[in-house]
């Protein structure tokens, strides 16, 4: 699943990028963003505009009780997002898009160890992961992975081509064969990965310095 992500372009790189009308919070770099913060997300308003809020990535359905204890939803299956209880009713007409620059995941090496991979786009585009949100909080979207992401993880985001925001982010349902098209894997070749310092594990360290490549690992390469 996708449990880290990094956002480093410019505010005004990711603002033109994806047509943002409306700013409610200020842009900030982070480059170790975790499950259960604040993170901004991009919805569609009424009349069709698009606005930059902050909401909880870790959705919690409008159902639930206060304090009543649930699993953190941070990803939703694209298999099953639209039959799932937790997310049916947020999928059907609360979608939402979560502006990145790449993402961390952690690919499991001989011996129980595991080394994290960057994730970014081969063109050099920001990243638009799919995501629905109920309230103030959210949840990514992940489907099965691409020739990039499959030798590292089982699943990847849902990463969305921009000429898909606005059917995305317009809250009417989606049809069966949009969600198959929309849902589906990125194309072979849109992403380019390499090895991370393990110092991303630590929520605490935020610093460019962790999306360096390093040489891989012995292990890693007989894996």
């Amino acid at each position: 699943m996708c449990g880290r992500y990094v956002r480093k372009n410019s505010e005004e790189v990711i603002f033109s990028f994806f047509e943002i009308n409306d700013i409610r919070i200020p842009w900030k770099p982070n480059y170790n963003v975790a499950p259960t913060t604040q993170i901004p997300v991009i919805r569609s308003e009424d009349d069709g505009k698009r606005e930059l809020i902050e909401m909880r990535w870790g959705l919690i359905p409008f159902w639930a009780k206060p304090q009543e204890k649930l699993p953190m939803m941070i990803n939703a299956r694209a298999e099953t997002v639209s039959s799932k209880p937790s997310y049916r009713s947020a999928f059907k007409s609360r979608r939402c898009l979560v502006p990145a620059s790449g993402y961390y995941e952690w690919k499991k090496l001989a011996g129980g160890t595991k080394q994290p991979f960057y994730f970014q786009r081969s063109d050099g585009h920001p990243i638009a992961f799919a995501a629905i949100w109920d309230g103030a909080t959210f949840a990514t979207i992940t489907t099965t992975p691409n020739e990039e992401a499959a030798p590292v993880h089982d699943r990847m985001p849902v990463i969305l081509e921009k000429e898909n925001f606005a059917r995305f982010l317009n809250p009417e349902p989606l049809s069966e064969d949009e969600q198959k098209r929309l849902l589906a894997p990125s194309p072979n070749g849109t992403l380019v990965t390499c090895p991370v310092d393990r110092a991303v594990g630590n929520v605490r360290n935020n610093d460019p310095a962790l999306i360096d490549p390093i040489p891989k690992r012995e292990d890693e390469l007989r894996s």
